[in-house]
């Protein structure tokens, strides 16, 4: 892939928000309340469950859940406006070899059919962890940043603050001007990466459509920027005939675009919060370099 084979400016008119497909490392179900019935589902079950896609389409949830879990969703569902206050859910899935898992992430995306998301995601296993280290990291990186009286310095030390807690090989601070035009004003890296401090980017750097819908999540996360999409079956809504809108969904497959900009950069995982103040945007960018592990 290189950026001669990219027309950037056709890809700032693409439907970002439905692309038809997921990232792999979880999957996805569009269900219909109150019976949850799988309306639609992403095609990588069976590398979780052992269990085709085909073989769940228009089934209740509870062909994958047990009751307790499927009495507790509705509740939730039910008694929660609000339902992003409850994520993420602890559920598990019982193959027929194993107790699986899974932080859920359930989210409203139609409320006149009463469609909703379900994005399970492989939980992490229990490891240790020293909390009055994180606690002291934390405390630590809020004194230092509070201490700054200067923009420039307060932008060093965030991306210096962030990167010692995440651990990742490159933290890039951008600024966005009101033409949409990014500059990078603070990096933290590995003293072997080259450095990006500086570097202007244009508009078409980051399509209009992202930036809106970046905006609106705030957090990016891209485990593996080189990864294969997994398509959503069916690719519409059975009931009201529309792609399905993926605007919030953590697994929202990488477009184009961005995938190549990672490529170009020699970046495998990418993760990225935004913040707006004073009329300008800005983006926080989190990568780790080819071949490292994050």
């Amino acid at each position: 892939m290189t950026e001669k084979q990219i027309n950037w400016t056709a890809l700032d008119e693409g439907p970002i928000h439905i692309p038809g497909s997921i990232q792999p490392h979880g999957v996805l179900f569009v269900l219909q309340e109150p019976e949850l019935t799988i309306l639609q589902i992403s095609k990588n079950t069976f590398e979780f469950f052992g269990i085709q896609p085909e073989a769940l389409l228009n089934q209740k949830l509870n062909k994958l859940l047990d009751a307790y879990q499927i009495a507790f969703l509705q509740d939730t569902l039910a008694n929660n406006q609000y339902i992003d206050d409850v994520n993420p859910l602890k559920l598990s899935v019982t193959t027929d070899k194993e107790r699986l898992f899974f932080d859920g992430i359930i989210k409203r995306i139609e409320q006149n059919y009463r469609f909703l998301t379900l994005e399970l995601l492989p939980a992490l296993p229990p490891v240790s962890c020293d909390y009055f280290n994180l606690y002291q990291l934390l405390i630590n990186a809020t004194n230092n940043i509070q201490k700054l009286l200067k923009f420039s310095e307060y932008c060093e030390s965030l991306v210096k603050e962030v990167r010692k807690i995440t651990g990742f090989d490159r933290v890039m601070l951008y600024k966005f001007d009101i033409e949409d035009h990014g500059t990078v004003i603070a990096e933290d890296k590995r003293e072997t990466m080259p450095t990006y401090l500086g570097l202007h980017f244009p508009s078409t750097d980051i399509p209009k459509r992202a930036r809106t819908l970046f905006l609106s999540k705030g957090i990016r996360s891209i485990p593996d920027i080189n990864s294969e999409p997994i398509e959503i079956l069916p690719p519409n809504n059975p009931i009201n005939h529309q792609p399905l809108n993926l605007s919030l969904a953590v697994l929202r497959s990488v477009v184009v675009s961005h995938a190549a900009r990672c490529w170009n950069a020699s970046k495998v995982s990418v993760a990225a919060s935004s913040a707006v103040g004073a009329g300008v945007g800005v983006g926080t960018g989190l990568a780790t370099g080819a071949g490292v592990g994050g």
